[in-house]
């Protein structure tokens, strides 16, 4: 975790055993792959401790299976609040599990709504991530 550019060096890096290959990169990969190219992230990411809090963030699980991108811009406003406040805004928090709060609509829009819910209660148990 010394800097951003050494930690994607060392998940591309091959296993030193022979006969295994390299598996298609997880969403976590994917999405630091993706942040790593946005100014803003690589300007918060400049030590040992905010690379490892956004190599924290990326292991965001994609509950809702939602295009590569927006998962990474989902970890993005996380790591920022994170990086820049030490704790995930909560107001905004609370109003994403608001928009879920709701049993209208089919099979498909509630199973959506589950994994938004999924997603906050997943950040809302990671120590250290809310103010309280």
């Amino acid at each position: 975790f010394a800097n951003l550019d050494a930690l994607k060096r060392s998940i591309e890096t091959n296993a030193p055993v022979e006969g295994l290959t390299r598996a298609l990169p997880a969403v976590d990969a994917q999405a630091l792959e993706h942040l790593s190219r946005d100014e803003d992230i690589r300007a918060l990411a400049t030590d040992a401790r905010r690379v490892a809090l956004l190599w924290e963030a990326c292991a965001l699980p994609d509950y809702r299976k939602i295009a590569p991108a927006q998962h990474a811009d989902l970890i993005a406003s996380i790591y920022m609040d994170l990086a820049r406040h030490g704790h995930v805004d909560e107001n905004y928090m609370a109003e994403q599990v608001r928009r879920a709060d709701t049993t209208e609509g089919d099979i498909d829009t509630l199973s959506h709504r589950i994994a938004q819910i999924r997603t906050w209660t997943f950040v809302s148990n990671r120590p250290g991530w809310l103010a309280d």
